[in-house]
């Protein structure tokens, strides 16, 4: 039997976490010891001392921190207070793509793998500012409060699915828009650039959530870097008006998208993108959402 490494560790720690002490609550009222636990030490200091112990004595971050694993820093040119703004998303993307390391897929899906991102910027103090900052919010409840600080912390699988990391983890997401369109971008039939295939990541949130959400949960067709460069193709030709009939806003619309994710499904069953002509791929993927429109 092979020797559990930091990781393995860490990953077990973590999901014994979740199940155990952070727990679901539904109201207020129900708050566990663990939440606010894990509030106080997020709120306990500016530097986040007491929450990077916290971290550890929970996961076992140090450990994986001081392993081999390439675990990514954060750029010093900014302080918590604006590491969560969407102005500087492109400014931490930059950043990762300029280091000569980066994690694999495996590493990058799992929530503990970026709260051991954060635990380094915290223990190595790379980040100046109040990291309370980076926790805060609008006026809410503690639930809502702890929700933020998990889903900043690497987020919960257990009950977001397993492209939590990739949707509502903040600095998980700022990677994986990134490596999504890094992966369209190499595709040659499809001739779109990294960053036309960015910005449509950007502009289009439901697009890249439910195709990530249903290529990760159950539609493995989507794991094709064929298939994922003809959805980004067709939502680059609707944006600019090149299908007639669709309009631009229906890249925004959730249910219509997860409709069309079915449907490709259906239309693609038992084939193989990446051994069919590539016209032939993009009208499938066009037939297949003018069939959810009509569903609506």
């Amino acid at each position: 039997m092979s020797k559990m490494t930091d990781m393995d560790h860490a990953i077990s720690a973590h999901a014994k976490w979740l199940k155990n002490e952070i727990k679901f609550p539904t109201k207020d009222d129900d708050i566990t010891h663990g939440r606010q636990e894990l509030l106080d030490a997020v709120n306990s200091s500016a530097d986040g001392t007491v929450l990077a112990e916290y971290l550890d004595k929970k996961l076992g971050l140090e450990r994986v921190v001081t392993s081999t694993l390439p675990i990514l820093s954060l750029p010093m040119s900014l302080s918590w207070e604006n590491m969560a703004t969407s102005d500087n998303k492109q400014v931490i993307a930059d950043y990762w793509d300029s280091l000569d390391f980066a994690p694999d897929n495996w590493l990058a899906s799992l929530p503990v793998y970026w709260a051991a991102v954060h635990y380094k910027a915290i223990a190595e103090n790379t980040i100046q500012g109040d990291i309370r900052k980076y926790f805060e919010n609008k006026p809410q409840n503690t639930i809502e409060a702890s929700n933020l600080a998990i889903h900043r912390l690497g987020s919960a699988p257990q009950r977001y699915g397993y492209y939590a990391t990739m949707q509502q983890c903040q600095t998980g997401r700022i990677w994986w828009e990134r490596h999504i369109s890094k992966k369209v971008a190499v595709v040659p039939k499809c001739a779109l650039s990294e960053s036309r295939a960015y910005e449509i990541a950007q502009k289009h949130t439901a697009f890249y959530n439910q195709v990530l959400a249903m290529s990760i949960a159950n539609l493995t067709t989507l794991n094709s870097a064929e298939m994922l460069a003809a959805l980004f193709s067709i939502a680059d030709s609707v944006s600019n008006n090149k299908i007639g009939g669709i309009k631009p806003s229906a890249f925004n619309d959730e249910p219509l998208i997860r409709k069309w994710i079915r449907e490709i499904g259906k239309t693609f069953y038992a084939t193989i993108p990446e051994y069919m002509e590539w016209q032939a791929v993009l009208k499938g993927l066009e037939n297949s959402l003018r069939k959810a429109i009509s569903q609506r």
